[in-house]
């Protein structure tokens, strides 16, 4: 049976931008059963693409800053295409814990909400970003760095402004400053100049 994700979790922080490079993703089965292949598209939602029988493979054609999913019955894995050079494989073998060796990172299913989903890539392009915070608290403004971990940048006190110079494919994470912190969302900044990311 194909085990449906939880959606809230996979909207909450995986999900496609645009402004990356076309590249072609080998997806490889190393397993003895089939798996999924899923696409995250724009709003965080799974697109269905091919079932993949065991000890097989196939070419995608995607682009850096789109991930993709595979499951099976009991582990998942998240795939992000890191270069446009057509040298992607997504080796889909035993389950491992979570890391980031190039799409190796079969999870299992129990550990779904541990997943580090959110990172930054290389490659995107050079944009500005005002953060204004709309509400009645203040508010911490994080960006996530290579390795998941977040570093913070600003706290914006309500009705404050704050101008910042990042990348494409470089995510930021804005939360509560009370205790304990509670993320309020996630931007994915885009290739259009002076965006206004507002914080409702």
């Amino acid at each position: 049976q194909y085990l449906v994700p939880n959606p809230a979790h996979l909207a909450s922080c995986l999900r496609s931008i645009n402004g990356g490079s076309s590249t072609i993703v080998t997806f490889i089965n190393c397993l003895s059963v089939e798996v999924k292949v899923n696409w995250i598209d724009f709003d965080g939602k799974l697109k269905f693409y091919k079932a993949l029988a065991p000890n097989s493979q196939y070419d995608q054609q995607t682009y850096v800053g789109h991930p993709w999913v595979v499951y099976t019955d009991t582990a998942f894995a998240v795939f992000h295409p890191l270069s446009g050079d057509n040298l992607n494989r997504a080796i889909i073998d035993n389950p491992t814990r979570p890391g980031r060796n190039n799409g190796t990172t079969l999870i299992p299913i129990r550990e779904m909400a541990a997943l580090p989903c959110v990172w930054s890539l290389n490659g995107g392009a050079s944009t500005y970003v005002t953060f204004f915070n709309n509400r009645f608290e203040a508010v911490r403004v994080y960006w996530i760095d290579m390795e998941g971990k977040k570093k913070l940048y600003e706290t914006l006190q309500p009705g404050g402004t704050y101008q910042q110079q990042t990348y494409v494919n470089h995510p930021w994470v804005i939360t509560t400053v009370t205790e304990p912190e509670r993320p309020i969302y996630i931007f994915h900044p885009t290739a259009a100049p002076n965006t206004t990311a507002t914080i409702f």
